[in-house]
């Protein structure tokens, strides 16, 4: 199956980079923020990853 892309490559690059901008010239506390969260949500993936790879169920015990 063959993926069309809506968008041509040099429109996505100007889309990237107006928002690269915008993140840099973001204030301190909501750049903070998302940090701390980003954050989270690569522990959260960890997490995620060790649980599915040793087959362990929610809990603290060790298995393996």
């Amino acid at each position: 199956m063959r993926v069309v892309d809506p968008y041509y490559p040099a429109y996505i690059a100007v889309l990237v980079e107006n928002i690269g901008v915008r993140k840099a010239k973001m204030s301190f506390a909501p750049a903070f923020m998302l940090g701390i969260l980003a954050g989270a949500f690569i522990a959260f993936g960890g997490m995620f990853c060790t649980l599915t790879v040793t087959g362990a169920e929610w809990g603290y015990r060790v298995f393996r």
